[in-house]
């Protein structure tokens, strides 16, 4: 069943993604997925095609399209349909409408070119977020392998986990493949790993700059390998954007994602004071600040450098998500966000649906609350021991949870 115009397209948008048609995601261990949303959906590996051009006509992208085609929904794309039925933003919504400009031909083209490409060519990265893993860092290659020596089973590696414990770098001649369409992509998701860690993103950059290529540029990054060369280079693409991870404030922050919260502000204010553009912060909401998102809401938007805070949230890891807090200490957090204008109604901040109205899997789904109490506990414990100080002295309502724990 063909689509053949905005009208129709508007009739279907319930179902209907526009990342299929012109899209491609590869995620950081070179494996094609639907989208960042479906990690786990394996639509085959870089390695094993002749080209992306090839790869986005092919049986295993086109299976997306003839679901869609028929207003159906691809088993890949649960979380949006989920999300969709609940009333909330879906990342169909946010991403698809938002950066590859409609064009009927999407829909009832022969063949389709990649416009949206997002991708990092290995899992590179200077950081050890406490909610991430090998899958996407190098620098828990290590401490997978260690927690698992340490009775942490739950890290061994698994295609769903973020524990792989291996690292991965993107083959020079699968980098080729990447190369070649550039030209026609219009948006370009540079994301991680950490961009800045992987010299060929570098390079990438200066191909755009030099060769004057009409992209859009959007880099996912914690922005501390920024120097003054790269921020000269990135200043030079016109269309090039920025969003920043940010999650926690201080010391807080210092145990979520292991760089220094104050280096991290300075660049991101030192990017703004020489190009005048505002980033977007990316916050990961999880067990480990969830409980003070107001303070973070208040901090960020305040920023001038900040031009969204942008609310995501994780339910994987099952043992770092905010399912895992009590329901009682949750219908308490819902009650402050719910009174607070911050966030409601504040302008620079999106979807803040994934805050409000919370619920607790303790409620929703017993089961897995009871299964993962022992793993919170372990992985926080775990972190503490990398970090060399407790989460728990920075964010003291964690204790308050552990007592829970004991007595459930």
């Amino acid at each position: 069943m063909e689509v053949d115009s905005q009208e129709e397209y508007n009739k279907r948008r319930p179902v209907m993604c526009k990342f299929p048609y012109s899209g491609v995601t590869i995620n950081p261990d070179g494996h094609f997925v639907p989208c960042c949303n479906a990690p786990h959906v394996n639509l085959g590996h870089l390695s094993k095609v002749e080209s992306l051009k090839k790869f986005i006509n092919s049986h295993e992208q086109g299976m997306l399209r003839d679901k869609f085609n028929k207003s159906e929904w691809p088993s890949a794309c649960r979380v949006c349909k989920t999300r969709r039925e609940e009333g909330k933003p879906a990342l169909m919504d946010h991403m698809a409408d938002k950066y590859i400009d409609w064009s009927d031909k999407n829909f009832i083209a022969d063949n389709y070119d990649v416009k949206y490409l997002e991708f990092t060519p290995s899992n590179a990265c200077n950081a050890s977020c406490s909610t991430c893993g090998s899958k996407f860092s190098s620098k828990w290659v290590t401490l997978d392998q260690e927690a698992v020596r340490q009775g942490l089973e739950y890290r061994n590696p698994t295609w769903e986990s973020r524990a792989t414990g291996t690292n991965y770098s993107m083959s020079e001649q699968d980098y080729e493949k990447i190369l070649e369409v550039i030209p026609t992509v219009k948006f370009l998701m540079l994301k991680g790993g950490e961009p800045l860690a992987d010299k060929r993103n570098i390079k990438l950059l200066e191909k755009i700059r030099d060769e004057k290529i009409d992209c859009k540029v959007n880099m996912i990054t914690n922005l501390s390998m920024m120097n003054d060369k790269i921020l000269d280079l990135m200043k030079a693409i016109p269309q090039f954007h920025m969003s920043v991870s940010m999650d926690g404030l201080y010391e807080q922050y210092n145990w979520i994602r292991s760089t220094d919260f104050d280096n991290v502000v300075g660049k991101l204010n030192k990017w703004y004071m020489a190009t005048g553009k505002a980033v977007n912060v990316l916050t990961t909401m999880s067990i480990y600040n969830f409980f003070n998102m107001e303070e973070q809401i208040k901090y960020f938007t305040r920023m001038e450098s900040v031009s969204m805070m942008k609310l995501l949230l994780t339910a994987h890891p099952t043992y770092i998500t905010p399912h895992m807090i009590p329901q009682h200490m949750i219908d308490e957090l819902n009650t402050k966000h719910a009174q607070s204008i911050w966030c409601t109604k504040h302008p620079k901040l999106e979807r803040n649906k994934n805050l409000l109205n919370f619920t607790s899997w303790e409620t929703t789904s017993p089961d897995r609350f009871k299964e993962n109490k022992s793993r919170v506990l372990s992985w926080m414990n775990f972190v503490n021991k990398q970090r060399g100080f407790n989460i728990e002295d920075h964010v003291p309502e964690l204790n308050k949870v552990k007592t829970y724990y004991e007595k459930f």
